[in-house]
């Protein structure tokens, strides 16, 4: 495009960002972030919030943090999103918590994506009381109701740190019917703790759901090999052959020259 002497505008620029962010190529997400500066675009908002985005997920979320501070007069809400996002991706919980407030402070309402995305922060850097009380504060000090979505983070949260009968109780608790996500997070936590009667219910509750993915028998019966339960295990890949579940063949991507 630049050979033939065609300039890249607000346009394409976030669509050539999104592509590095996609590759997390940080080398032609930088390259393409001089072609914005150097086309006038630094202060177009659309180009901005795919700067923040490609760079936190190119692992470069303080060149992302310099972008945000440079855009204050013209920030939305997708930029606010993508900020918090990115501290989400690399555990900063408490910058993404400070965040949220500085949201608040300036009247931008927060939606689904924002909760989604501190929730997780706070997921990965082992902040689970903050992010319950966070949790709690949804409905009545922001005024939204919690998703699927934000259900299946606490869950998340706490088994991951060995709490399953506060997760339990929690999906006893929810006023939604729980979906895969929520018994999805619970099993995926009991197969690292070797939990089997709770990774029992979840698979049981997933299987229910989704009877022909072969995957959740597979994980029924890795549980039970776990706990030396072969006779158990058998019957589950039994089972699933009997359903006539196929586990899908496994599939990988690999860059070269980058």
């Amino acid at each position: 495009m630049k050979s033939q002497g065609v300039s890249a505008d607000h346009l394409v620029f976030p669509k050539v960002l999104k592509a590095c962010a996609q590759l997390a190529w940080l080398d032609g997400g930088m390259w393409a972030h001089g072609g914005v500066v150097v086309s006038g675009y630094e202060r177009n908002f659309h180009v901005c919030n795919a700067l923040i985005d490609m760079y936190a997920k190119c692992g470069n979320v303080l060149s992302g943090r310099l972008v945000f501070a440079e855009i204050s007069k013209i920030r939305d809400l997708v930029t606010w999103n993508a900020m918090i996002r990115g501290f989400g991706m690399h555990g900063l919980a408490q910058a993404a918590l400070n965040l949220l407030q500085d949201m608040k402070r300036v009247g931008v309402r927060a939606d689904a994506l924002t909760f989604t995305s501190v929730l997780s922060a706070c997921h990965h850097s082992g902040l689970v009381e903050e992010g319950i009380k966070l949790f709690e504060s949804m409905t009545g000090e922001y005024g939204f109701v919690p998703t699927m979505e934000h259900y299946s983070c606490i869950v998340n949260m706490l088994a991951r740190v060995g709490r399953l009968e506060a997760a339990i109780n929690f999906i006893h608790q929810m006023p939604l019917e729980p979906d895969k996500s929520v018994w999805g997070a619970l099993l995926a936590a009991c197969l690292d703790q070797q939990n089997v009667e709770v990774g029992k219910l979840a698979a049981e509750k997933l299987i229910h759901l989704e009877p022909e993915r072969a995957g959740h028998y597979v994980a029924l019966s890795n549980i039970y090999a776990e706990a030396g339960r072969w006779d158990d295990a058998v019957k589950a890949r039994k089972e699933m052959e009997r359903r006539g579940s196929v586990k899908p063949s496994g599939q990988s991507w690999i860059t070269f020259g980058n």
